[in-house]
This record gives C-alpha cells, sequence and structure tokens, in this order.
C-alpha cells in the first residue's frame, strides 16, 4: 500500500510539470517600432544682408570706421577678373549733373546684372563711391542757351568740375583705392532744372575714360 502511493505521487509530480507554460522564444517578443514622422519642408535660407550704397559708401564725409560693407554676404574680391561692380553716386551738385552721372555707361560685362540667374547681387566684389569735389575752384566754360514756347531766351552757365571716387570691396568695406578726375564733358542739358537752382551745371567724366581707369581692377587680378 505504502508502496503504490509513492508511484502515485511520482506521477502526479511530473504531470505537473508537464503542464507548465512554454517558455516564450525572441521571436514571440513584442518589438517597438518608431511611429512615422510627417515630412517637413525645410526653412527658407535667411535673406542676405545687401545695405543701401550711400551707407556702405560713408555718405558725403567718408569714415572708414562708420561704413558697413554694402554686401558682407557676397563674394570676396579675390582672384581673376571680372570682379562685378556697382557704382554708387553720393554727393553731386546739381540735378543735371546727377541726371548725367547716373547714365554712365560702364561696360555691361562689369555689371551683376549681365550675370544670368536670379539674384545677380550676389555676385557683386566691388562698389565705387563718386563724390563732386567741392573744394575744385570750378570756371565757366560754356553757355547753354534755351527758349521756351513764348520764345523767352534764357541761359545757363556750364562750369568745370572734378570728382573723387572711391572703389571699396563689398564684402568687407576695405577701401582698394581712390582717385580724382576732372570732367570732360561740354554738353548742356536738354532741359533747364530751375526746380533746382539752375542756372549753372557741371562738366562731367567721360565713360570711356572712367572706364579706362577702373578696367585694371575690374577685369585684371583681385588687389
Amino acid at each position: 500500500m505504502r508502496r503504490l502511493l509513492v508511484v502515485l505521487f511520482a506521477v502526479a509530480l511530473t504531470a505537473s510539470c508537464d503542464n507548465s507554460s512554454p517558455r516564450a522564444t525572441p521571436s514571440d517578443t513584442p518589438v517597438s517600432r518608431p511611429a512615422p514622422t510627417t515630412p517637413t519642408e525645410p526653412a527658407d535660407p535667411p535673406s542676405p544682408v545687401l545695405r543701401d550704397p550711400k551707407v556702405a559708401c560713408g555718405g558725403r564725409d567718408y569714415n572708414t570706421k562708420q561704413s558697413p560693407a554694402y554686401y558682407p554676404d557676397g563674394q570676396p574680391y579675390a582672384g581673376k577678373g571680372i570682379h562685378h561692380l556697382v557704382m554708387a553716386h553720393i554727393d553731386i551738385y546739381n540735378a543735371q549733373a546727377v541726371e548725367d552721372v547716373d547714365s554712365t555707361k560702364l561696360p555691361n560685362l562689369w555689371s551683376p546684372g549681365s550675370v544670368p540667374g536670379m539674384y545677380p547681387d550676389r555676385f557683386t566684389q566691388l562698389l565705387l563711391c563718386v563724390y563732386q569735389d567741392r573744394k575744385y575752384p570750378s570756371k565757366v566754360v560754356d553757355t547753354c542757351r534755351y527758349k521756351d514756347g513764348e520764345k523767352v531766351r534764357t541761359t545757363a552757365k556750364l562750369l568745370s568740375a572734378r570728382y573723387r571716387y572711391r572703389l571699396l570691396e563689398a564684402k568687407t568695406g576695405r577701401q582698394i583705392t581712390t582717385f580724382t578726375m576732372t570732367g570732360t564733358e561740354d554738353t548742356c542739358p536738354v532741359l533747364l532744372h530751375d526746380d533746382f537752382g539752375g542756372k549753372k551745371y557741371f562738366q562731367i567724366v567721360a565713360d570711356a575714360a572712367l572706364a579706362a581707369k577702373l578696367r585694371p581692377y575690374v577685369e585684371g587680378q583681385a588687389r
């Protein structure tokens, strides 16, 4: 009887072990996956700094310590030309001189606008600041004659003039060179600008003469 109980107890213990839960295998373990992300548009790059050329030229009284660079995000003035140039007229006496000087025609390839594509200003390497020399002793070189619709005649004086130029690196504001040139163009303005205190006008520098002076800096090796 005692032996029978021991056998029954061993059988029950074996059955209990066989009914235990099976062990989990690595393939049965749940894997956490990151949630899908929604693609976002890249942020727009910051706009490049492009200052008013008159500010970059330092105003009428040029001061290198108070003249911020014209285009600090632009290209450095380095290597071989062409080094694209922008011209700014800072201190010109009268309306006709401003009109004529503003129409100065330098070679088109020198302009940043000649570069194809968007934002040609990014190719600007040089800033040319133009001032009329107030200390120059102007003299009358010609008389401009006008007649209105009522045949009223009037005249204006054409005077000699000299201009100062400062050539700056657009990226840093560094002054590369400075020079003066005397006006030689004697053409009287087509209209009399009485609203601007007409009656006197000033000669301007010839386009070809200014281009010849600038060519080594624009088309040659950077200095």
